[in-house]
Protein backbone atom coordinates (compact mmCIF):
# COMPACT_ATOMS: atom_id res chain seq x y z
CA UNK A 1 0.00 0.00 0.00
CA UNK A 2 2.86 2.30 0.53
CA UNK A 3 4.30 1.63 -2.59
CA UNK A 4 1.14 2.55 -4.46
CA UNK A 5 0.59 5.96 -2.51
CA UNK A 6 4.86 6.94 -2.96
CA UNK A 7 4.03 6.09 -6.77
CA UNK A 8 0.93 8.34 -6.82
CA UNK A 9 2.66 11.27 -5.12
CA UNK A 10 5.35 10.91 -7.52
CA UNK A 11 3.45 11.26 -10.14
CA UNK A 12 1.62 13.88 -8.82
CA UNK A 13 4.62 15.96 -7.86
CA UNK A 14 5.63 15.29 -11.96
CA UNK A 15 2.59 16.51 -12.88
CA UNK A 16 2.03 19.29 -11.27
CA UNK A 17 6.39 20.25 -11.89
CA UNK A 18 5.06 20.32 -15.72
CA UNK A 19 7.40 17.23 -16.09
CA UNK A 20 5.58 14.79 -17.18
CA UNK A 21 2.90 15.99 -19.20
CA UNK A 22 4.09 19.05 -21.03
CA UNK A 23 2.03 21.58 -23.40
CA UNK A 24 4.13 21.74 -26.41
CA UNK A 25 5.40 25.89 -26.59
CA UNK A 26 4.39 26.69 -30.00
CA UNK A 27 1.18 25.61 -32.13
CA UNK A 28 2.41 23.96 -36.03
CA UNK A 29 0.49 23.63 -38.53
CA UNK A 30 1.07 22.24 -41.80
CA UNK A 31 -1.75 22.39 -45.02
CA UNK A 32 -2.43 19.42 -47.73
CA UNK A 33 -4.12 20.98 -51.35
CA UNK A 34 -2.71 17.64 -52.86
CA UNK A 35 -6.34 16.96 -54.23
CA UNK A 36 -6.11 20.45 -55.79
CA UNK A 37 -6.47 19.51 -59.28
CA UNK A 38 -7.25 20.77 -63.24
CA UNK A 39 -11.14 19.05 -62.56
CA UNK A 40 -11.05 21.51 -59.33
CA UNK A 41 -12.93 25.10 -60.01
CA UNK A 42 -10.66 27.08 -56.91
CA UNK A 43 -6.90 26.35 -57.74
CA UNK A 44 -3.51 27.04 -57.06
CA UNK A 45 -4.79 27.09 -53.10
CA UNK A 46 -2.37 28.03 -50.33
CA UNK A 47 -3.04 29.15 -46.90
CA UNK A 48 -1.22 31.72 -44.36
CA UNK A 49 -1.21 32.05 -40.53
CA UNK A 50 -0.11 35.50 -39.01
CA UNK A 51 2.07 35.34 -36.88
CA UNK A 52 3.45 32.10 -38.40
CA UNK A 53 3.40 30.19 -35.90
CA UNK A 54 -0.21 30.86 -34.38
CA UNK A 55 0.50 31.14 -30.53
CA UNK A 56 -2.09 30.22 -27.76
CA UNK A 57 -3.79 33.46 -26.39
CA UNK A 58 -3.18 35.39 -28.79
CA UNK A 59 -4.82 36.60 -32.27
CA UNK A 60 -4.28 34.94 -35.33
CA UNK A 61 -5.41 35.60 -39.09
CA UNK A 62 -5.60 33.10 -41.05
CA UNK A 63 -5.45 33.45 -45.22
CA UNK A 64 -6.85 31.39 -48.16
CA UNK A 65 -6.13 32.09 -51.33
CA UNK A 66 -6.83 30.49 -54.66
CA UNK A 67 -7.70 30.81 -58.31
CA UNK A 68 -11.35 30.42 -59.10
CA UNK A 69 -11.17 28.97 -62.87
CA UNK A 70 -15.26 28.86 -63.95
CA UNK A 71 -18.46 31.13 -62.81
CA UNK A 72 -20.00 29.59 -59.52
CA UNK A 73 -23.58 30.07 -59.24
CA UNK A 74 -24.51 28.23 -56.42
CA UNK A 75 -22.89 25.21 -54.21
CA UNK A 76 -22.22 23.62 -51.04
CA UNK A 77 -18.77 23.64 -48.77
CA UNK A 78 -18.45 20.96 -46.02
CA UNK A 79 -15.71 21.31 -43.21
CA UNK A 80 -15.08 19.14 -40.48
CA UNK A 81 -13.03 19.76 -37.46
CA UNK A 82 -11.50 17.37 -35.46
CA UNK A 83 -9.16 16.84 -32.52
CA UNK A 84 -7.41 13.38 -32.35
CA UNK A 85 -10.09 11.05 -33.40
CA UNK A 86 -13.25 13.19 -32.34
CA UNK A 87 -14.96 15.13 -34.66
CA UNK A 88 -15.91 18.67 -32.98
CA UNK A 89 -17.28 20.28 -35.77
CA UNK A 90 -18.68 19.37 -38.99
CA UNK A 91 -20.80 21.99 -40.49
CA UNK A 92 -22.02 22.52 -44.61
CA UNK A 93 -22.18 25.87 -45.86
CA UNK A 94 -23.89 27.62 -48.96
CA UNK A 95 -20.80 28.95 -51.00
CA UNK A 96 -22.51 31.77 -52.19
CA UNK A 97 -23.09 32.89 -48.61
CA UNK A 98 -19.43 32.10 -48.30
CA UNK A 99 -18.82 34.50 -50.84
CA UNK A 100 -20.90 37.08 -49.56
CA UNK A 101 -19.64 37.09 -46.03
CA UNK A 102 -16.12 37.49 -47.42
CA UNK A 103 -17.04 40.24 -49.15
CA UNK A 104 -16.66 38.08 -52.73
CA UNK A 105 -19.93 38.30 -54.80
CA UNK A 106 -22.27 35.71 -56.30
CA UNK A 107 -22.01 34.25 -58.75
CA UNK A 108 -18.45 33.93 -58.03
CA UNK A 109 -16.36 35.05 -61.08
CA UNK A 110 -13.60 33.68 -62.21
CA UNK A 111 -10.29 35.22 -60.85
CA UNK A 112 -7.94 35.56 -57.96
CA UNK A 113 -10.04 35.20 -54.17
CA UNK A 114 -8.80 35.98 -50.81
CA UNK A 115 -10.35 34.46 -47.65
CA UNK A 116 -9.58 35.86 -44.26
CA UNK A 117 -10.48 35.68 -41.39
CA UNK A 118 -8.75 36.70 -37.68
CA UNK A 119 -9.21 34.78 -34.18
CA UNK A 120 -8.35 34.16 -30.68
CA UNK A 121 -6.69 31.27 -30.38
CA UNK A 122 -7.51 30.19 -26.58
CA UNK A 123 -5.07 29.91 -24.04
CA UNK A 124 -6.21 27.38 -22.43
CA UNK A 125 -6.25 25.16 -25.77
CA UNK A 126 -5.48 21.58 -25.50
CA UNK A 127 -2.71 19.63 -26.49
CA UNK A 128 -3.14 17.30 -29.61
CA UNK A 129 -3.90 17.52 -33.20
CA UNK A 130 -6.52 19.06 -35.11
CA UNK A 131 -7.03 18.71 -38.92
CA UNK A 132 -9.76 20.49 -40.63
CA UNK A 133 -10.88 19.14 -43.77
CA UNK A 134 -12.84 21.44 -46.24
CA UNK A 135 -14.54 19.99 -49.13
CA UNK A 136 -16.92 21.69 -51.87
CA UNK A 137 -19.54 21.21 -54.95
CA UNK A 138 -20.64 23.67 -57.08
CA UNK A 139 -24.28 23.56 -59.09
CA UNK A 140 -23.30 21.31 -61.17
CA UNK A 141 -22.27 18.86 -58.38
CA UNK A 142 -18.49 19.06 -59.68
CA UNK A 143 -15.65 19.45 -57.62
CA UNK A 144 -15.10 23.32 -56.10
CA UNK A 145 -12.62 22.84 -53.47
CA UNK A 146 -10.82 20.25 -51.02
CA UNK A 147 -8.30 20.77 -48.47
CA UNK A 148 -6.68 19.79 -45.30
CA UNK A 149 -5.23 21.96 -42.35
CA UNK A 150 -3.30 19.64 -39.38
CA UNK A 151 -2.46 21.91 -35.97
CA UNK A 152 -0.25 20.06 -33.77
CA UNK A 153 -0.97 22.03 -30.30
Amino acid sequence: MKVVFVLAAFCLVLVSANLLVKEPDKITCTTDFSCDTDKFDVRNLALSFYPDPPERGKNVTVTLTGIVKKIITSGEVQVVLKFNVFTIFKETYDACELALKYGHTCPIVPGPMIVSETFEVPSELPGGTYKSTMDGTDQDDNSMICGTVRCHV
